[in-house]
């Protein structure tokens, strides 16, 4: 299904990726144009991973939404015609392009949620983007588990969790997995992309 840990051919969402495109490089955020849009940025991750070694792990969040940042607005403005200028008003990355439009991920518990990222169509919808990494699958476990807040507390209609994968772990999706990544997909609205 949609968890698949291979390269998906981006070739194929072409003919989808142009019924994205309304009036003056405006988005629109149907379920297919959202589906193809962070597939295509999981596959541009996913190429782009070797400049993220899990060692330096002290500094992998700041490199990891610089990465994201740049790819996001990379695809933007290949895939919708944009300018730099307009993709930036459509993502916005922590530390990078800040969140300026009052845009948090709630509060639970008493502590304060925010996404490493989120993408905003012209239609006010937003997905927070989660960028997560590990070597071991109970880091998978919680990136759901803490991500899923985000949906629950926040002001998102979506969660887009990229999780890099590092040996010696390796993804492997058994029907256990498969009822796991459903449930949070059809009841969180989260959704897990193995880089």
């Amino acid at each position: 299904m949609c968890y698949d840990t291979k390269p998906i051919d981006v070739k194929n969402y072409k003919a989808k990726l142009s019924t994205c495109l309304v009036g003056h490089g405006m988005m629109r955020m149907d379920s297919a144009d959202v589906e193809v849009l962070l597939n295509i940025a999981r596959e541009r991750l996913h190429g782009g991973k070797l400049s993220l070694p899990h060692k330096e792990a002290k500094t992998w969040d700041v490199r990891a939404r610089q990465f994201f940042f740049r790819t996001m607005i990379e695809i933007l403005r290949e895939r919708y015609g944009m300018s730099e200028d307009l993709a930036r008003k459509h993502v916005y990355v922590e530390g990078l392009n800040p969140f300026n439009l009052g845009c948090k991920g709630g509060r639970v518990f008493g502590s304060n949620l925010y996404p490493d990222a989120m993408i905003m169509s012209e239609d006010g919808r937003k997905i927070a983007v989660e960028l997560d990494h590990g070597t071991k699958g109970s880091q998978i476990k919680d990136a759901l588990a803490k991500k899923a807040m985000l949906k629950l507390v926040g002001d998102f209609d979506r969660v887009a969790v990229y999780f890099f994968v590092y040996p010696p772990l390796t993804v492997d999706i058994g029907d256990a997995e498969q009822r796991v990544l459903e449930f949070y997909q059809k009841s969180f609205s989260t959704r897990i992309f193995f880089v």
